[in-house]
This record gives structure tokens, sequence and C-alpha cells, in this order.
């Protein structure tokens, strides 16, 4: 938002992708990244800085910068055929919470649902920060735990507390139900983003967070087909 050496102008922005102009003295280069937001505008703006500084031409940057698919729980996009969008993140916090949800309310077509990880939020007087953040910016705002803490129950009504109309609020303390819950719920052209991930953990079957995303969406797409094969033998 001013002059610079190096300078980036956003074109348009998709669910999936978002394309860029970077600037660098009298050249400027097309960019399209598969990662969308305006924190990764700023990291392709630091990577384009570092890289030239070091002797690197613009358009070999742009070409690596291209190639990054996605980084692991950083508005991370989970594709597996369904109508809607899932991302996961491991915003935990106000700030971060809102800087992605406001991502995916510059992109959506239809609402935005959110899981919110109480009791992974940092402190007691947090929570209900995240609480107002999401009943501002999201459609449909889920708040969850996950068991990290000695009082999960507590942590999320800690959450509900910054809530003026509680009523808006959804409370499935499991996680894994309310992921499930939010799968099952979402409709074509929704964006689904499940906050507070954390890979480390494992459930009891042994499944990561993204694993058991991933397995979800898989029922609700194999859902979706034996439901339309139906349809056209009813047909």
């Amino acid at each position: 938002h001013a002059d610079a050496h190096i300078g980036v102008t956003v074109v348009e922005r998709f669910v999936s992708e978002q394309t860029l102009l970077i600037s660098a003295g009298d050249e400027v280069i097309p960019l399209r990244t598969h990662k969308i937001g305006d924190a990764h505008v700023s990291n392709c703006l630091l990577v384009a800085a570092t890289a030239l500084a070091m002797g690197i031409d613009l358009p070999t940057i742009v070409r690596g910068l291209e190639a990054v698919e996605s980084i692991p729980l950083r508005m991370e996009r989970i594709e597996c055929g369904q109508e809607f969008a899932v991302f996961l993140d491991t915003a935990d916090t106000p700030d971060r919470s809102a800087s992605c949800l406001k991502t995916l309310r510059q992109v959506r077509q239809g609402r935005v649902i959110c899981l919110a990880n109480a009791d992974l939020v940092g402190s007691s007087d947090m929570r209900p920060l995240v609480g107002r953040v999401l009943e501002k910016h999201a459609d449909v705002g889920l708040i969850t735990t996950s068991g990290a803490s000695d009082a999960p129950l507590h942590a999320a009504h800690d959450v509900l507390d910054g809530y003026q109309r509680p009523a808006k609020a959804h409370v499935i303390p499991d996680r894994e139900q309310a992921i499930a819950w939010a799968i099952e719920h979402a409709q074509p052209g929704d964006c689904v983003l499940i906050a507070g991930c954390h890979d480390t953990r494992q459930n009891s079957n042994g499944e990561t967070e993204t694993q058991v995303v991933r397995g979800l969406l898989r029922q609700e797409t194999a859902g979706d087909i034996e439901e339309l094969i139906l349809r056209i033998h009813e047909a």
C-alpha cells in the first residue's frame, strides 16, 4: 500500500488460487499461486525481496513461488472432490483466526463455517476474543475442544463468553464430532475453516487430524456419488 522498489497488485482471488502482479523496478510479472490470503501475498513479497538481493532473477522467483502447492496447516486446502472448500490452519489466537476468516470471506460463494479449538487458545483472557471473532466473521461458529487442557468444557465456555448472542454459537465439545458435523452440513459454495489444528496429536485409531478430515470428506464424496447413481437409475 505504499511506494516501494518491489510491489504487488492483487488481480483476482478465488477459493483455490489468487493471481498477483509482482513488480521490481521496470519489470512486472504475473504470479498465480494456489495459496490464498493477504498473509501469503506479504510472504511472496518477502521471498521476492530476499531472492532479488541474492541475485536471482524475477522470472525464476515467480516460478519458484508458483511451485508451492500448499504449506501444511497454513490455510491448507483439502480437496477430495467435495463441492465446498475445506481449509486447515493452526490459528489459535484472535488475530490469526480473524485473518483466516477475512481471507475466506473474500472468496466465498456461500457461508463461512469455522471450528475454534477452545482449549488451544493461549489463555482464558484470549478465549472470549476468539468468540467475538467467530461471531463477527463466521456465518456458522463451532466451539470445540481437543482435550489439550485440564478443563476443556471451561475453555469452551470462555470462548462462548465472547458472543453477544450466545445462541448463535454451536458448542460440540468432541472435536471429531464437530468436524463431522461441519462437513455434513456444508453446502456447495461454502468454506469450512478448521482452526486450531495440530497434527502432532493422533486419535485412538492413530490418525492425525488431517487424515481424519480427508477420511470424512471421502465418505461425503462417496455418498454424493452413490446418490447421483441412484437418481440416474430412477430416471
